[in-house]
């Protein structure tokens, strides 16, 4: 990563490690992306982790807990990441170090509150991001930037050092620039941590190999009231994706939700 490349989008990271630091560890920790997809289009493969004070993402919290990246399997934390003040926002324009900007437009809002671990991928500054999310600070940002973002199932990661919102619906989770990725992460990110009671015990499943099935036996339900006033270009954007699922297999059903309005 160039400075140059850091400064074509202020105000995405508020702390970053050393340039010589950053590809030091990477030469000698880099068995956690090697399968990854997209880590080829950066010279040293790099993680980092939303920048909310008090330790937002369990990897701001260093090797001591239950990392969001092991650090045995090759991970390293180079910076962290700009997020709406308090991780209470949905823009990232509430944050004291600044807005985030949309790399695919700068007039654009990333979503949020993690909208500078959604904004770094996507710019491919970073191959990989942690962020949290209560009412979508992750699946937001991960939308509006055009990425791959993961919230995970209640208690299938660790929470610990995550401020708490609302308790039962706060998860900690990632970003990447592909679903496989997000998967390979997912795995590597799940499990107990005796640190946080509400974690899981289950065993921690194959993500990779599920995400690599076939579709033939998925069936998606279309909620009509999702669709009620939508943008032209984002519907016509939704339509698109639905016909990408049903060419891959996926069947689909229009359904109605009315207790989501």
């Amino acid at each position: 990563m160039s400075p140059v490349s850091i400064h074509t989008f202020p105000h995405n990271f508020c702390q970053v490690g050393t340039g010589d630091f950053a590809i030091r560890e990477s030469l000698s920790r880099v068995k956690i992306f090697k399968n990854f997809k997209e880590h080829r289009i950066i010279k040293a493969p790099m993680s980092s982790s939303e920048g909310l004070f008090g330790g937002a993402c369990l990897a701001v919290r260093g090797p001591d807990c239950i990392c969001f990246f092991d650090w045995d399997e090759g991970a390293f934390l180079l910076g962290k990441l700009n997020c709406d003040e308090f991780a209470m926002g949905s823009s990232n324009e509430t944050s004291y170090f600044g807005d985030v900007k949309n790399p695919w437009g700068k007039d654009y809002v990333p979503g949020g509150s993690s909208g500078g671990s959604a904004a770094s991928v996507a710019a491919k500054l970073i191959p990989c991001s942690t962020g949290t999310d209560t009412g979508g600070s992750i699946r937001q940002p991960a939308s509006l930037t055009g990425i791959c973002g993961i919230k995970p199932t209640y208690g299938r990661v660790s929470r610990y050092g995550m401020i708490a919102f609302a308790s039962s619906l706060d998860q900690a989770g990632i970003f990447t620039r592909t679903a496989e990725d997000c998967a390979i992460l997912l795995t590597h990110i799940s499990g107990f941590d005796p640190k946080d009671s509400t974690s899981s015990k289950k065993a921690v499943p194959n993500y990779v190999d599920d995400c690599l099935k076939k579709f033939k036996s998925l069936k998606i339900g279309i909620p009509s009231e999702f669709l009620d006033g939508l943008d032209d270009n984002v519907r016509e954007t939704f339509e698109k994706s639905i016909k990408i699922l049903e060419k891959n297999g996926c069947s689909t059903k229009k359904i109605s939700l009315k207790s989501s309005k």
